[in-house]
């Protein structure tokens, strides 16, 4: 049976709505950093915390777009990576 439009933006292969998932390592160290950062700590470790958070959500974004279990997974992906990496060439 062909999968609908619909399906294939919000379904997984098993036919379940996958928006979020769980445990998702990547997006859970960026959450963490970014909370440490905000206990304002010397401008060093802040700025390896940032950095680490920030090369954690890089991660996440690729992933999503290379193996994402739909399409609005991959396409999340995408735009987070564009968001993320064009601001570098501009």
């Amino acid at each position: 049976m062909q999968k609908s439009l619909i399906d294939k933006w919000f379904k997984d292969k098993d036919g379940k709505v996958a928006i979020i998932q769980l445990p998702n390592i990547p997006i859970i160290i960026w959450g963490l950093a970014k909370l440490l950062v905000l206990f304002h700590l010397s401008n060093h470790l802040e700025t390896a915390i940032t950095y680490t958070g920030t090369a954690f959500l890089i991660i996440w974004a690729y992933l999503e777009l290379t193996s994402g279990v739909n399409y609005l997974r991959r396409v999340l992906g995408f735009i987070v990576l564009v968001g993320l990496l064009l601001p570098k060439f501009l």
